[in-house]
Formats: structure tokens, C-alpha cells, sequence
């Protein structure tokens, strides 16, 4: 699932980002390039940043930061095979 941030016109809008939620994990990126990456079987309320320095799970971090990738460029069919990507 494609997570992204609404254009609104609010004097403090949030910030700007964009985002994967897959079975497993939560993988977010700001505009202010900071990101986030949670394990969602393990940590359900998203206490824990893997995606900090020192991370235990660069892999996923990377898969996930390509996916989403993917998904921001996507159109028509590559769109699914992005979506159906493990």
C-alpha cells in the first residue's frame, strides 16, 4: 500500500512524505529526508526506527526504499507487478 502525505492549505501542515505499508513492515520518507522503518510484527505501535544508522535490517530498508520507488513512478501493469513485488 502507497502511503502519501495530502497537499493542504494549512498555515502548519504536516510534512511532506511518502510511504510503503506491506504485511510485515512500514517503510516512510520525508521531505525532510529523514525515514522511518518499523516492524510491524514486532513492534505494533512503532516505537522502534529501524531505519536509524547501526539498523538491523538495511536489506529490508533497501527493498522497501526501492519499492516504494517503484510505486511513485508507476503506471498501468507496472504498477500491479510493483504491488505483487515481495
Amino acid at each position: 500500500m502507497l502511503l502519501e502525505s495530502l497537499d493542504v492549505d494549512d498555515p502548519d501542515p504536516p510534512p511532506v512524505y511518502e510511504g510503503i505499508r506491506t504485511e510485515d513492515h512500514k517503510y516512510v520518507e520525508y521531505g525532510t529526508e529523514d525515514k522511518e522503518l518499523y516492524d510491524m510484527n514486532a513492534d505494533l505501535y512503532e516505537l522502534e526506527n529501524r531505519a536509524q544508522a547501526g539498523s538491523p535490517d538495511p536489506d529490508t530498508a533497501s527493498r522497501l526504499q526501492e519499492r516504494l520507488n517503484a510505486l511513485k513512478d508507476c503506471s498501468g501493469q507496472s504498477c500491479r507487478d510493483a504491488e505483487d513485488a515481495p
